[in-house]
């Protein structure tokens, strides 16, 4: 794991672009502006990108995990049980006490809730 650059902003967008996996609370087109300001952390094997977590850090000590991105071939859990700790770890060093994430991604949720998250509230705006 390892903080984003500013030059990893075209790497992330592939991956973004092409992945399955990709729960982002801003769009794509403003990426680059949370690539410095808040932490926003990258799993790599062997140079090739596999993974991303972004969290918002404005209302410290909680933080919020407010995207989150992954390669095709990779498993969630396993994705998880990697990159989670090291974030959380990060997240502590910097104030954080509590980490939160509001979304739908069933890919991502369930497999948190699986790590520890508690589900609070369920919201539907709509539905068909």
């Amino acid at each position: 794991m390892r903080q984003a650059r500013p030059a990893d902003e075209d790497c992330l967008r592939r991956l973004a672009g092409r992945a399955e996996r990709v729960a982002m609370r801003y769009s794509p087109e403003s990426l680059g502006a949370y690539l410095t300001g808040e932490p926003f952390l990258l799993a790599e094997q062997a140079g090739q990108l596999q993974g991303f977590l972004s969290f918002l850090l404005r209302l410290p000590p909680q933080a919020a995990l407010w995207a989150a991105g992954l390669a095709n071939e990779v498993p969630v859990s396993t994705w998880l049980d990697r990159s989670l700790p090291p974030c959380v770890e990060h997240l502590r060093f910097l104030g954080a006490t509590a980490l939160s994430y509001t979304g739908s991604a069933h890919w991502l949720a369930d497999p948190l809730q699986e790590r520890g998250f508690r589900l609070i509230s369920h919201i539907v705006a709509y539905e068909k």
